[in-house]
């Protein structure tokens, strides 16, 4: 891991100061990804300053693409929870939220939710009875379902056949082998990514000339995962 170059020092005071949620009490939540603010009623995610083999986050613009990109995965399942990609603005003040200076940041702007009510404190609790255990059910095989099938383009990392990964992920499933012989449209592998699963297919029929990653690999964008070779179907 290598930290990107910009600081966000300022930012993270910022969010962090309760003058800037009108006086609310401030919750700071970090991960290796994210930094999560929470205040009154509302919270308010950046994502860190930082640069993975499966994730890049090193610049404010890719940072900014991240926020846009969660918000368009989770909106539709949530409308009520996610609200927007808000600015952190530079004016001759200084920092502000949602200011008219130059944008030096994004967050993704939340509504919040009782903390309380989470699955895993509804388990401790012993609140997951049949009914809900068969809501979850329900709701996960809707999402799943609703879910869009990722058709890859002709060109890849090479020009010709490959398959690339859209975002950072994690590879959950791998249906083909090296010497596959397979159709247009037919399922290559499952790519997870922003709580969403993706399975990628294949652009054309050919047969399967490389594949670079196996079940459980995580991935950064624009990964060359599968790569087909037309020529070789008789």
């Amino acid at each position: 891991m290598s930290e990107g170059k910009e600081p966000q020092e300022e930012v993270l005071a910022l969010l962090g100061d309760p003058a800037t949620h009108g006086g609310a009490k401030v919750t700071r939540i970090d991960t290796h990804a994210a930094s999560v603010f929470l205040a009154a009623e509302r919270a308010y995610k950046v994502k860190r300053a930082v640069k993975f083999p499966f994730l890049d986050y090193s610049t404010a613009a890719k940072r900014k693409a991240a926020c846009e990109a969660e918000l368009e995965v989770n909106r539709p399942f949530a409308p009520q929870l996610y609200l927007g990609v808000v600015a952190i603005t530079r004016a001759a003040g200084g920092l502000a939220l949602g200011g008219k200076g130059e944008a030096v940041e994004w967050a993704v702007e939340m509504r919040r939710f009782d903390e309380n009510a989470t699955l895993d404190h509804l388990a401790d609790r012993g609140k997951i009875d049949a009914a809900l255990a068969d809501a979850l059910a329900r709701a996960t095989a809707t999402a799943h379902a609703r879910a869009p099938r990722v058709e890859a383009g002709p060109e890849g990392a090479d020009g010709d056949g490959g398959v690339e990964s859209s975002m950072p992920g994690l590879i959950i499933d791998v249906m083909v082998a090296v010497g596959d012989t397979v159709s247009k449209g037919a399922p290559l592998l499952v790519l997870e990514a922003m709580k969403m699963e993706h399975t990628l297919t294949a652009p054309f029929d050919g047969v399967v000339a490389s594949l670079s990653v196996k079940k459980g690999d995580r991935v950064a964008e624009h990964v060359l995962l599968v790569k087909l070779d037309a020529s070789e179907v008789k």
